[in-house]
């Protein structure tokens, strides 16, 4: 199944037909007769609305919204398409689809403790900063990063990295006090100040799994640990089908075992991300096994049960 309807993705098919409805009104109160000038009009704003579908709802308005105004200051024409593509930008924003914050200093500033040195932990001690207090970041590993430096390690993930280099570079620009190598065992000698626990989550073993000490968790492997030639990915979610996607471009002979009847099931994730996985791994031929239950590990091979 290429495209699964749900309510995940319900406001970004509103928001598409609402943007098609836009461009067909565009183009009936054009003049009719010359309907082929204004032709090209009506299929740059239909091309523009569908990034709402695929990006998100945002990225479609703003990119008709620049393109009706770059067209004005070059043509000097006001068209009815440029008026359309106001309206829709405006109410857009009255939607709330585009929050603007300022980020006002305070008069009273505290002292905060982020126990936590990962993307949350630094946003917060970011955001903190820039608002007039002090916090001060406790990170029990080497480097600042946590489960986000396994999540940009696959080779397609350079902005990812991007944007962990530009947070770490923020926290020395901001002057953010940073202790590396400190674990927070308990936070009462902090007193009354404010405490920030950012800790992240814990790994999920399938401990009631036999053999399930011969797997590998996702952040092992994402953080160097080493495979086979044959790789099984017990989760089609999208850190399992990207995991999958990564070992198949190193030529890998991998299978993705999930449960559920379709892969990248949970919500909120972009629909052009995980059709692109559901297609890719079709056109390669990857084995993926849906509805399908892992039994137990063992070396060299693993046992699982279909739904019946």
């Amino acid at each position: 199944m290429l495209f699964k309807f749900d309510s995940s993705n319900r406001k970004r098919f509103v928001f598409f037909a609402l943007s098609v409805l836009t461009g067909l009104l565009d183009y009936l109160i054009c003049d009719f007769v010359a309907w082929i000038n204004h032709l090209p009009l009506f299929c740059d704003t239909i091309f523009i609305m569908a990034l709402s579908f695929l990006a998100g709802p945002w990225w479609g308005v703003l990119a008709g919204f620049f393109y009706h105004l770059i067209d004005f200051m070059l043509n000097r024409t006001l068209e009815p398409g440029h008026l359309f593509m106001l309206c829709h930008f405006l109410a857009a924003l009255t939607a709330g689809y585009f929050k603007i914050r300022f980020i006002k200093k305070t008069d009273k500033p505290k002292t905060v403790h982020i126990v936590g040195g990962g993307i949350g932990g630094m946003e917060a001690a970011r955001v903190l900063t820039l608002g007039g207090h002090k916090p001060i970041l406790y990170e029990k590993s080497g480097e600042l990063g946590g489960t986000f430096i396994a999540a940009s390690a696959e080779s397609y993930k350079g902005k990812l990295r991007d944007l962990l280099s530009w947070y770490r570079h923020e926290m020395e620009k901001l002057g953010v006090e940073v202790r590396l190598h400190t674990e927070v065992k308990e936070i009462e000698s902090f007193g009354s100040d404010p405490v920030i626990i950012a800790t992240g989550s814990t790994p999920r073993v399938l401990k009631r799994v036999p053999g399930h000490e011969k797997m590998l968790e996702a952040c092992e492997y994402l953080l160097g640990a080493p495979v086979g030639e044959t790789v099984a990915v017990v989760g089609g979610g999208l850190t399992g089908c990207e995991i999958a996607y990564e070992l198949a471009l190193q030529g890998k002979n991998v299978s993705i075992v999930e449960m559920k009847d379709d892969l990248v099931s949970q919500k909120g994730v972009c629909l052009a991300n995980s059709s692109y996985l559901r297609e890719w791994f079709a056109w390669k031929k990857v084995p993926v096994y849906l509805e399908t239950t892992l039994r137990e590990v063992k070396d060299g091979s693993i046992v699982c049960v279909g739904s019946p």
